[in-house]
């Protein structure tokens, strides 16, 4: 009597811990009709996985699902290959549904979600059949970072375009979207409206409500507008998962002013991210795509650890990032903290604020917005396969074939100088394995040398890259250029350079007019 009693004490919190928590129930189904309402004509899928911001389950044979939530969290489906959620007016798919009982009591300037959106009602997710083809098409878009509507501007002259030029089967914004005046949004939502593609949004660290106490609130703005913060979806053979890896220490009570970040992952995250993996086959694809990079640089050693660990039985995975204005591709190793016997891909995507929207400023005062490694601000467009990723950087507002430039000598160079000069060409999108060479006046092509050193034009026009507040940002080594010294035959006037370069199977070019001053 006595074991029975203690068991049902034992027992008894768990019962009402289980009782207490809400559940969502709920239908995935193929709208066949596109009405979006469950009619007799439209079938429920099984097997579908359905997500809270905390646990993942599957849908049964009739499609429905039930799944435990917290007091405020946010349902999503995870999209199946050949189908996809359809598109809200924001250009953001449907696939998620906030439900927040109890929304939470804040002052933020911002406001996140304030009105309960959940009172037990069920969720219907209807998804409409796509192709299913093998090859997809992505653009990854780095930092608009946008502070006014001014910069928004800028963003539609330049890079709007671009996201036109080519056909793509979705768009994901890798990040500061905004930059701290949160207020952006809703007009970052109007300009990308003309866009007939799907739009998928990544948190950054200029997308934090710095009012709130921690990371708990950091997202509830972006919440708002854009939905969850980590997600995924599958296309393809390849699947594809969104993370936040921004971690915020909180408002400064004492100074009164924003507090630090770290690039991280809290632990609700990484435990949905481990079950959200254990339902892809091995055999799939993944990418992952975040704001902050992960890498020691930026990232905590531990939680590399712990994400990698996760990583590990997959033998093609690509991790796409914002953050760092600039391009720069590299392969995960042990020095990264990847043990894993597969195939793990970095890369920084660039930005489409380039160098956060500074000069010098051009027609109707569009900045040149050059990135600190001396690359444009642009975007990538990615094909995604089998088991690869092939991308093209596409820059702002040029020409598709503006893929290299020479960025030393400026326009003239005296003559005594040259043995203590070089040449340098920058290739936007090149690596250590890229080759570039260069030759002088119609002479011999020679190979150039790969090196990690600052642009010169970036060094050169380092005092004239200010942006409105009249911010100068610094200027980092870049990992994308090539050096080779000049002839010593090179005689007083004008030389004609030329370089080019191999990517991606094509041939770009570049040339230059150059006056040796006697």
């Amino acid at each position: 009597m006595k074991i029975t009693i203690l068991f049902f004490l034992f027992l008894f919190p768990v019962l009402l811990l289980n009782a207490s928590q809400k559940q969502a129930v709920g239908k995935v189904f193929w709208d066949k009709n596109n009405n979006r309402v469950f009619d007799a004509s439209d079938q429920p899928l099984q097997g579908i996985a359905v997500s809270s911001l905390d646990t993942i389950v599957l849908t049964q044979n009739n499609g429905t699902f039930s799944i435990p939530l917290q007091t405020n969290d946010i349902v999503f489906v995870i999209q199946p290959d050949g189908f996809r959620s359809h598109m809200q007016e924001t250009g953001i798919p449907g696939f998620y549904k906030i439900c927040y009982s109890n929304p939470p009591k804040t002052n933020f300037r911002y406001k996140g979600i304030e009105k309960p959106t959940f009172d037990n009602d069920s969720l219907y997710f209807p998804l409409e059949k796509i192709e299913s083809r093998e090859l997809v098409n992505a653009f990854m878009i780095g930092d608009i970072q946008a502070p006014t509507s001014k910069e928004i501007e800028f963003f539609q002259e330049l890079i709007m375009p671009e996201l036109f030029s080519h056909e793509v089967d979705f768009n994901v914004f890798l990040g500061d979207i905004a930059d701290n005046y949160l207020d952006v949004y809703p007009d970052i939502i109007e300009v990308l409206q003309p866009l007939k593609t799907p739009v998928y949004m990544v948190f950054g660290n200029h997308d934090i409500n710095y009012r709130s106490k921690g990371y708990e609130l950091q997202s509830e703005t972006y919440r708002k507008y854009f939905g969850p913060d980590y997600y995924s979806f599958n296309r393809g053979n390849t699947h594809f998962v969104v993370l936040n890896t921004v971690w915020y220490q909180g408002w400064d009570k004492k100074e009164k002013r924003r507090g630090g970040y770290t690039g991280d992952i809290y632990p609700q995250q990484l435990k949905w991210l481990k079950q959200n993996l254990q339902l892809v086959p091995h055999g799939r694809q993944i990418v992952l795509m975040a704001h902050i990079p992960l890498v020691p640089q930026f990232a905590d050693s531990t939680t590399l650890r712990s994400v990698f660990s996760i990583l590990e039985p997959f033998e093609s995975i690509l991790g796409i990032y914002g953050h760092a204005h600039l391009n720069l591709s590299w392969n995960y190793t042990d020095t990264t903290y990847w043990f894993g016997r597969g195939t793990f891909i970095g890369h920084i995507a660039g930005a489409a604020c380039g160098g956060w929207w500074v000069g010098p400023y051009g027609l109707d005062s569009i900045p040149d917005a050059t990135c600190m490694d001396g690359s444009p601000p642009g975007i990538y467009r990615y094909e995604f396969g089998q088991k690869n990723a092939k991308k093209t950087f596409i820059p702002g507002g040029k020409d598709p074939g503006y893929q290299l430039r020479f960025s030393s000598p400026p326009a003239s160079i005296q003559l005594d100088s040259l043995p203590q000069e070089a040449i340098y060409v920058n290739v936007f999108d090149g690596d250590n394995e890229t080759t570039v060479e260069c030759s002088i006046d119609d002479g011999p092509w020679l190979k150039m040398d790969y090196t990690i050193d600052y642009d010169p034009i970036i060094v050169r026009n380092h005092k004239r890259r200010a942006n409105r507040d009249n911010w100068i940002p610094g200027y980092q080594p870049s990992g994308h250029l090539w050096k080779i010294g000049y002839s010593e035959n090179l005689t007083p006037g004008r030389h004609v350079l030329r370089a080019r370069c191999q990517l991606n199977g094509r041939e770009y070019s570049t040339i230059k007019i150059v006056k040796v001053v006697p």
